[in-house]
């Protein structure tokens, strides 16, 4: 059976990485994907490619002539299932998909609950289309609980709902003495600090300002605080509030080495996030997190002292300063913990088989 993944990019966020780790399934899958990017090969198209996976870039955004490759593409791999990932992609694969003769037509929704007016006029208008013609997909997949209850508020309303939360590659993502010691030696990082860091693209729902607003208010008691911070956007962005021993890195593609580098991770969103692919990855390098109560994240992370409201500094302190009077030890037994929970619950060959199943009995209710 052929899959086609329609993705609006192919840059290291959440979905874009969920996708490659998707399609790198084990070779005797009953399952052949493609990849097609609106844009261009990104930072993963070179490891979807590695896959054996055909990958196709539209470069929507040098011409308009994507749309029409796009349909060529279609035609020719004539997948059993068009499967689109993110708004834009939603909209634009169901309408050339249709015009394709595409049998089969999934989307894939990756956030909750977006606050919309913080994005542009297109996009709002994207999501508007979308939830007028949410009834005529075969499907909509969602990754969190959080993101099907706030799609059905908004208006959705599919011919079936299928939940399938993010895997987490455990083989990937795992604690690691040498990449803490070599990234922390590179920034030159003492060896007694303790690191907390946050690794999002710079981006309204992700809410930085919280999050270094709270680091640069602890930063006078604790003297050996260090903030690292990574992802889109990082590098020349610029914040009311940047506590000291502050350090960027903009986009690192060794998100592994950067976990590990740290001693409690933080994903400060307000708004929008699913199910967060980087609160998983931190866990499973056993690195306590500190989440706000966001889509589905306080699922993840369960202990309740790491679990804050979204914009609510004061509480973030709080829990910052709860994981901060551990020892390193203790810290690390939290970690040892929350490891096993992803690898019970949240594994990749978990997800593979999840999305496996939904493709076959999509096909064979149809055939049926």
């Amino acid at each position: 059976m052929k899959v086609a993944h329609l993705i609006t990019s192919l840059g290291l966020g959440g979905a874009e990485r969920q996708l490659n780790a998707l399609v790198g399934s084990e070779k005797d899958s009953d399952i052949q994907h493609i990849v097609i990017s609106l844009q261009d090969e990104g930072e993963l198209g070179s490891k979807i490619l590695s896959h054996g996976v055909p990958l196709y870039c539209l470069n929507l955004h040098k011409s308009w002539n994507g749309f029409w490759k796009l349909f060529k593409i279609l035609r020719q791999e004539k997948p059993a299932i068009l499967q689109t990932w993110l708004y834009h992609a939603d909209l634009i694969g169901f309408i050339v998909g249709k015009i394709a003769r595409v049998p089969r037509i999934v989307w894939n929704l990756r956030c909750s609950n977006m606050i919309l007016s913080q994005y542009s006029i297109l996009t709002r208008l994207v999501v508007k289309i979308l939830r007028a013609l949410s009834q005529f997909p075969d499907a909509i997949v969602t990754n969190s609980q959080a993101g099907q209850t706030f799609h059905t508020e908004l208006g959705y309303r599919p011919r079936q709902w299928i939940y399938i939360p993010n895997g987490i590659d455990t083989d990937y993502f795992k604690p690691s003495a040498v990449y803490r010691k070599n990234l922390r030696e590179s920034l030159d990082i003492p060896r007694d600090a303790v690191v907390v860091g946050m690794l999002s693209r710079v981006d309204p729902m992700k809410d930085y300002e919280t999050f270094l607003t709270a680091v640069d208010t602890l930063s006078d008691d604790y003297e050996n605080l260090f903030c690292l911070v990574a992802g889109k956007g990082t590098k020349d962005a610029s914040w009311k509030t940047v506590p000291p021993r502050f350090l960027r890195l903009g986009i690192y593609e060794n998100v592994p080495e950067f976990l590990n580098s740290l001693d409690i991770m933080v994903l400060s969103s307000a708004f929008g996030e699913g199910f967060p692919n980087v609160v998983g990855e931190a866990m499973a390098c056993e690195i306590p997190v500190i989440v706000t109560d966001v889509g589905d994240a306080a699922l993840l992370v369960k202990t309740s002292t790491q679990i804050v409201p979204p914009q609510d500094n004061y509480k973030l302190i709080l829990a910052l300063k709860g994981l901060l009077a551990l020892s390193f030890q203790e810290r690390k037994a939290i970690g040892k913990e929350s490891r096993t929970a992803i690898l019970n619950l949240y594994s990749v060959s978990r997800m593979r088989q999840r999305y496996t199943s939904f493709y076959k009995d999509l096909v064979l209710k149809e055939k049926s």
